[in-house]
């Protein structure tokens, strides 16, 4: 019991680290960076995104591009990892 709570808390360091480290990358994003970060998130492709913001497809690949040049990420799950840590 005392392996499973130490891993636990071992998590939730370096998920507060991660926060704290990369909460000003994060809020380098605009607000509608920030609501496109979160659809990707939710698995949303970008033709779903982009007819749901009614934006074109262009647009939401260079609003993608954008934010991954941002945060300094290379693919999907990297950006889902911003998204749970720093979407509050």
């Amino acid at each position: 019991n005392l392996t499973f709570y130490l891993r636990g808390l071992k998590e939730l360091f370096h998920q507060q680290r991660f926060a704290h480290q990369n909460y000003r990358k994060y809020m380098l994003l605009t607000a509608r960076e920030r609501e496109i970060l979160n659809l990707i998130a939710k698995g949303f492709s970008n033709r779903q995104i982009s007819e749901s913001l009614f934006i074109s497809l262009h647009t939401m690949t260079t609003h993608r591009k954008n934010i991954l040049k941002k945060l300094d990420c290379r693919n999907v799950p990297d950006l889902i990892k911003y998204n749970v840590f720093l979407n509050y």
